[in-house]
């Protein structure tokens, strides 16, 4: 078995290549935050956020949706907080209003590569393609994103 190639630091650099767009087109902040056995990529708004984690000893790459007060992480919890969700997946997020960028999301999950480093940036390649079709659509949304969807409403397949 050959050697990988590459680097975590080229992996978190490629990210914050990638999403940039979050910065300069959606006027999110970026900041950094962790290192091992994680390092999360916190990407934050006004009500929402995006947090980027990267899973060192699993070469995995999650991205969660993360419901914020005015700009601030809550003050506890993790997926829960005072009886409220406040971190989703990105996938369950799409789930009903953009089946097709969902399912991409799903296969850049199972990616396969024997180079851990290239893996990790194929899925962010994939992430960010995402994110630039719903990221308008879901911060113009804002926390109306953990919300149950409207059985009314005709946009949802």
């Amino acid at each position: 078995m050959g050697r990988s190639q590459g680097t975590w630091a080229e992996v978190l650099d490629h990210a914050k290549q990638r999403l940039a767009f979050l910065e300069e087109t959606h006027g999110l902040r970026r900041r950094q935050e962790g290192r091992t056995p994680a390092t999360v990529l916190r990407y934050r708004g006004r009500e929402l956020g995006l947090e980027v984690v990267f899973e060192w000893r699993e070469a995995m790459v999650d991205l969660l949706v993360v419901r914020l007060s005015d700009g601030a992480l809550p003050a506890g919890g993790y997926y829960m907080h005072e009886g409220r969700r406040i971190r989703r997946p990105l996938g369950e997020v799409t789930a009903g209003s953009f089946p097709d960028e969902t399912g991409r999301l799903r296969e850049a999950y199972r990616l396969r590569d024997p180079d851990r480093y290239h893996r990790m940036k194929l899925q962010l390649d994939v992430y960010a393609e995402v994110l630039r079709t719903v990221a308008g659509d879901l911060l113009r949304r804002g926390q109306g994103v953990f919300e149950p969807p409207d059985p009314g409403d005709r946009r949802l397949p």
